[in-house]
């Protein structure tokens, strides 16, 4: 015969089975825990252990892997930038002539938590509907879009791009 779980008991620490930033708390037959307000350290390592105790008190532990807090968003290195294409055949600058491509790059950094991915949108300076609205790429830092030929950019008109980056805590620029 085997004794069932009673109760988990949890705890934060700076390494595994250790309990020095969140003392053991009961966690009662619950799965997950919510504890608001807590004010974990920056910068520093950290591991949540859980002890399960059966009825007739006999334990078993296990530990997460090692997280950080951070509260920071990426950085910008270097701006959304718009790679023109244009055509030998004018001197006017800020102007493409291909409506079908569209070569963009930018850089951005975090040093606390890795950067998870970037959102891309483009938008009219008209308030038209554009081919290309907002697509989530993962971790580049330059892109070339080329548009099929029921979706292109519209002559004449000017858009801009915005290009956001998120890193792993899901913070953004």
């Amino acid at each position: 015969p085997h004794s069932l779980i009673e109760h988990f008991d949890w705890c934060i620490g700076t390494s595994r089975g250790k309990c020095e930033i969140m003392m053991y708390r009961n966690a009662f037959l619950s799965n997950d825990v919510y504890m608001p307000s807590v004010r974990l350290p920056l910068n520093t390592k950290m591991y949540v252990s859980v002890m399960a105790y059966n009825n007739v008190n006999l334990t078993i532990q296990g530990s997460s892997h090692a997280f950080k807090v951070d509260v920071t968003p990426p950085v910008t290195i270097s701006k959304p930038k718009v790679h023109l294409i244009t055509s030998p055949f004018t001197q006017k600058k800020n102007i493409q002539y291909d409506n079908s491509v569209l070569k963009l790059s930018w850089l951005f950094n975090d040093d606390e938590s890795k950067i998870s991915h970037h959102t891309i949108s483009l938008k009219s300076h008209q308030g038209k509907k554009v081919p290309y609205e907002q697509i989530i790429y993962e971790n580049i830092n330059s892109i070339t879009i080329t548009f099929n030929s029921t979706k292109r950019l519209i002559n004449g008109d000017r858009y801009s791009v915005i290009v956001s980056a998120c890193n792993l805590a899901a913070l953004c620029t």
